[in-house]
């Protein structure tokens, strides 16, 4: 998928018993389950460890930051970086993302 193709997406993720509302694109979304499950832990468990510790004020800005977080501390398997389609990159962009060390 080409970078600024992902829609946000309105999830529920159930926190404990009670419902929470998020919208994530499905990048971060897959990022976060497969951070839960590297942890051991349903989804909902890992939101609401998020939840409990965020400064925030919005839940699915948290997520965000903390799936951001993760990838960046090494938390997430490597994928390779997808190519930005012609019509998607601004006039003298890079057609490709460079990689990152």
């Amino acid at each position: 998928m080409a970078i600024g193709n992902s829609l946000v997406k309105r999830r529920t993720i159930m926190v404990g018993r009670e419902k929470r509302s998020v919208s994530l694109e499905d990048e971060f979304y897959v990022a976060l389950k497969e951070l839960a499950v590297n942890r051991g832990m349903p989804i909902g468990k890992l939101v609401s460890l998020i939840d409990s510790r965020r400064v925030t004020a919005n839940l699915s800005s948290a997520l965000r930051l903390f799936v951001l977080q993760q990838a960046r501390d090494g938390a997430l398997s490597p994928r390779q970086p997808n190519p930005i389609r012609s019509e998607d990159a601004p006039t003298g962009a890079p057609q490709s993302m460079p990689s990152v060390s």
